[in-house]
């Protein structure tokens, strides 16, 4: 499952690399890029649950497949066509795909896994995930000059469908077929319950910071200030990116042995210490810091948090909980960047951060309550299997 999820992401890291450049020097307005890039983040989100759903329902193993052979024709059409209607299809399809195929892989994890291991094995997974995303950016930006956009997407097709027929060949069903069913409607429901919600939201915030706070205020806020330029707003992402590929393995690892909610506690205690340091001391050291601790802190929470949602599903409806938990993360992709430029742009960059700091503090308060109501399975180290 690690070689399929490098194998099958460097396309995405890839295309997240060079695509802007590429429409750029096709003659592409800006802001008609940032519409054209926009299209990926709602499918996406949307496919979580319907992907999860498919995931109980049917073979996680062919749902994986078929997600994975999805965003691999994104790839193909980004290659062959060009023009805004395929930039859009591909888009569109990169999402679904992506989202699908991520969705059916988790739930073939949490099959595998007890709550002895389930932490570390999200966490690695991530680590794997985020690794061929950096390491593919970074050969697309090299070898782009060479072979061209589309020589740089077509080698990342090759690669991917290695991923599959690794899974095809591989992989073995991870569910039994007399556990896939609908979900009755009452099973349905629980998954709304507000314990569940509360979990949501610690996944919005997580991506409110990543794509709100790290993308877009940050990079802003150094060269607004004069603090510096947009080649080091861009090493303020590149150490976020760094401190959030560690703090994923280790904050997964911690969580199998000390409880789940706990390591979420940790992680907004992070994130919340790297947000007031970089309000207090305005320096491009202070805004490293902040971008670290923002790493850590969001690296400690995501496989934390998405290997609870799959332990405390309904019986049967581990994927269908998982998608649902990963839908309200990805939300944060749209409302970090929405909510906290609406608010930078009324009212200043600090305003905005200072609003990231109180949803990070509702995040604690959620969290405080879930550990209060017993909201996980006991740790390991205190006798969970």
């Amino acid at each position: 499952m690690m070689a399929v999820s490098f194998l099958s992401i460097l396309g995405y890291g890839a295309q997240r690399a060079i695509l802007p450049a590429h429409l750029k020097e096709m003659g592409v307005g800006v802001g008609h890029i940032g519409f054209l890039l926009s299209l990926y983040g709602v499918p996406r989100a949307l496919m979580n649950v319907a992907g999860g759903y498919l995931a109980d329902r049917f073979s996680r193993k062919w749902n994986l497949v078929a997600g994975v052979l999805l965003y691999l024709a994104s790839y193909m059409a980004l290659a062959v066509f060009s023009g805004s209607v395929s930039v859009s299809m591909s888009r569109i399809s990169m999402g679904i795909g992506l989202s699908w195929g991520t969705t059916a892989a988790m739930a073939v994890l949490s099959d595998n896994t007890s709550e002895r291991s389930r932490g570390t094995v999200f966490g690695l997974q991530k680590a794997f995930f985020w690794a061929g995303i950096t390491l593919s950016g970074y050969l697309a930006a090299r070898l782009g000059p060479q072979v061209g956009f589309s020589g740089v997407m077509l080698g990342s097709v090759y690669l991917g469908a290695l991923g599959v027929l690794l899974v095809a060949l591989l992989l073995s069903e991870s569910q039994h077929s007399e556990e896939r069913r609908p979900p009755t409607l009452s099973e349905a429901t629980r998954l709304l319950e507000p314990r569940l919600l509360m979990l949501g939201f610690v996944g919005t915030v997580s991506k409110v910071l990543d794509d709100g706070v790290i993308v877009l205020l940050l990079p802003l806020f150094l060269v607004e200030s004069g603090l510096g330029n947009a080649a080091q707003g861009a090493l303020l992402v590149t150490c976020y990116t760094a401190s959030f590929a560690v703090g994923q393995p280790a904050g997964g690892a911690l969580s199998d042995s000390v409880g789940r909610l706990r390591v979420v506690w940790i992680g907004h205690w992070l994130s919340a210490c790297g947000l007031v340091l970089g309000l207090v001391f305005r320096s491009v050291f202070g805004l490293m810091c902040t971008a670290v601790l923002l790493g850590l802190g969001t690296g400690f929470v995501s496989p934390t948090a998405e290997a609870l949602s799959g332990e405390v599903a309904p019986p049967g409806l581990s994927g269908t909980s998982l998608g649902f938990w990963r839908l309200f993360r990805d939300l944060g992709s749209f409302l970090g960047p929405a909510v906290l430029g609406a608010v930078s742009a009324v009212s200043g960059i600090k305003t905005g951060l200072v609003s990231a700091l109180a949803m990070v503090a509702v995040a604690q308060g959620f969290t405080q309550y879930l550990k209060r109501a017993a909201f996980e399975p006991r740790p390991a180290a205190e006798g969970g299997t």
